[in-house]
């Protein structure tokens, strides 16, 4: 089965792609591209999925479109269509609530709903990051699936060394785009109330009211730097229909490394807590600020969320959500046979 991949990419992939090169840093690209595109070929490919990117004449039995949905997409897809490919679009983000810009200037404008609207109109399937996306998007395509994030545990291949003797200062971490770092304000009061330290990974150093430790976020280094942390904070304002429809990525790239989460109510999170038990939601500043005095003061506790949260993601590891993808594709596919293709893929 052929797929052709279309997404944002960077200059220096459009060069190499014209001359054939492999181009893969997966900095210069979004996260959501190496998330729910780049990492997961070597497993298709495993499972005879040969896919192909951006390049807009391929001749593929599915075309995926995910975060660009632009004037210049629209007419890949039409072509794509009439060419005869199953068109599918891949949701990381809730296009049906219109939120314009919140605070760090991201969230649904109007203009951007209705780009990819009008590409959902045109598709036979759409791939939702999370289950909330997923029940906004029922009636939009006859197939809707959610498929989580993944996470390669071939390169996320460490588990935290947990420290429970409790007069080791505890640190929390939080990884992220500098924009949306301002949501860390829920807790860092909390944080110098109960001594315990904040490191910061992300694009470029943001502006908090405490002190913190910040690190670049590098991809190639990131299964080191994550280790830095005791505690995944994700704290957010969930007053608006564009956070709530965020993935699990957040947090579960810590917790598949042995770092428990402890996170605001964001529908994944909570989903993905309850089924590892691998961290804990607060609701509410109390439930903050009784979570982490509870974790500061009880290091075994730290250590069994933290087992937990190790052995609860092996279930969306890579190879694992890989199938998944290729049960969408045989889906969408029907009784369709699929082009013949060699087992390979270009980038």
């Amino acid at each position: 089965m052929k797929i052709g991949w279309f997404f944002p990419s960077p200059l220096l992939h459009r060069l190499a792609n014209k001359i054939l090169l492999p181009y893969y840093n997966f900095d210069s690209f979004l996260p959501s591209v190496w998330i729910r595109c780049l990492q997961l070929i070597p497993e298709l490919d495993k499972l005879g999925i040969s896919s192909f990117f951006n390049q807009r004449k391929i001749d593929c039995d599915i075309a995926i479109f995910l975060r660009d949905f632009s004037t210049p997409i629209q007419a890949i897809i039409n072509y794509q269509r009439a060419n005869g490919a199953k068109i599918a679009i891949d949701l990381c983000t809730n296009p049906f609530d219109v939120t314009g810009l919140l605070m760090g200037r991201y969230g649904m404008t109007q203009e951007k709903s209705q780009a990819i609207l009008a590409a959902i109109a045109k598709c036979d399937g759409i791939l939702c990051a999370s289950d909330f996306i997923a029940k906004r998007a029922q009636g939009y395509s006859p197939l809707v699936t959610h498929i989580p994030d993944s996470i390669d545990k071939i390169h996320y291949c460490h588990k935290k060394k947990v420290t429970l003797s409790e007069s080791t200062r505890l640190c929390a971490i939080w990884a992220g785009v500098s924009s949306k770092a301002h949501h860390l304000e829920k807790v860092t009061a909390l944080l110098t109330q109960h001594d315990i330290g904040l490191d910061v990974i992300s694009d470029k150093r943001p502006t908090l009211s405490i002190p913190f430790r910040f690190t670049k976020w590098s991809y190639n280094s990131s299964p080191q730097t994550l280790l830095k942390g005791d505690i995944a904070i994700s704290p957010r304002e969930l007053t608006n229909l564009y956070d709530l429809g965020h993935s699990h990525f957040k947090i579960g790239v810590f917790m598949a490394q042995g770092i428990p989460a402890l996170a605001s109510p964001v529908p994944s999170y909570e989903q993905l807590i309850a089924r590892t038990k691998g961290g804990i939601i607060a609701n509410t500043t109390s439930d903050w600020s009784a979570a982490l005095e509870e974790l500061q003061s009880n290091r075994a506790l730290l250590k069994e969320l933290g087992d937990a949260a190790f052995s609860g993601m092996q279930q969306f590891s890579t190879e694992e959500i890989a199938g998944q993808y290729v049960e969408f594709f045989e889906a969408l596919m029907g009784s369709r046979s699929a082009k013949s293709s060699q087992l390979s893929h270009k980038i």
